[in-house]
């Protein structure tokens, strides 16, 4: 914030710079930090259990298909039987034929059941890569976000004179101090939700007339940092006019 590096001079007197409340400022990066961590946690274990699932799924339908193949080779057996049954029964003959239709018509419906079932296999298998291919991206998308958060976070603190609160996963609390002359320290808050692809204001502490506007320009250009800075201008502009 400019002025807040050099001491202020009015009538030949020296003003001392306003004290920064450093200890606050390192906690609230601190509990971020933290509950970002916790955030990431959380997911890879969701993640983990998920593959749990997966691989108990895959084990189950193995073994279901390992016992449709059993089933198969139970019917070739016994249509072995019946067409040696059929040589030393002759007057059997027709009943032996009957069943052995209906074995087959079973053994059919068998081979379809034994190629959708490993249709279906093949297919779940593939969206299981996709998924594991999606979230190894997404894990290496959070760990480079991590690594940008905290140089961004400094620059944010030191340069807007900004602190960040995380108010749950996906509400954060962005709090401006040294905006008003009169007062360094009056804080000027307002809260993001980020749970959807589109950014919502739902508070604004004062409220800013222009806040639909900004709003509406940061989803169209998701430029954070620029919007951030538009947001405490709109602070300095509502103290002036308070004047």
């Amino acid at each position: 914030v400019a002025g807040l590096d050099t001491a202020s001079h009015f009538g030949g007197v020296e003003i001392s710079n306003p004290a920064f409340p450093y200890d606050d400022i390192k906690e609230s990066i601190a509990n971020f930090t933290s509950r970002f961590d916790q955030y990431v946690a959380t997911k890879r274990q969701a993640i983990n259990d998920q593959r749990l699932v997966w691989q108990k799924t895959r084990a189950e339908n193995k073994e279901h298909l390992k016992s449709l193949e059993s089933k198969i080779e139970t019917y070739s057996n016994k249509h072995e039987e019946l067409v040696k049954n059929t040589q030393k029964e002759t007057s059997e003959i027709e009943a032996i034929r009957d069943a052995l239709g209906q074995l087959n018509i079973q053994r059919d419906d068998m081979g379809r059941n034994k190629a959708l079932l490993t249709a279906q296999i093949e297919a779940l298998e593939r969206e299981i890569a996709h998924k594991k291919e999606a979230i190894a991206a997404k894990e290496k998308t959070l760990l480079r976000q991590q690594t940008r958060n905290e140089p961004e976070l400094r620059f944010f603190e030191e340069k807007l004179a900004l602190t960040i609160f995380s108010v749950r996963a996906d509400l954060l609390e962005f709090t401006f101090t040294h905006v008003c002359e009169k007062n360094w320290l009056q804080p000027f808050r307002f809260v993001v939700d980020v749970s959807n692809k589109e950014y919502k204001v739902p508070t604004c502490e004062p409220t800013l007339s222009q806040l639909p506007d900004l709003v509406d320009w940061l989803n169209r250009t998701r430029n954070f940092y620029q919007f951030l800075k538009k947001m405490r201008q709109g602070f300095v502009a509502l103290t002036k006019q308070e004047v």
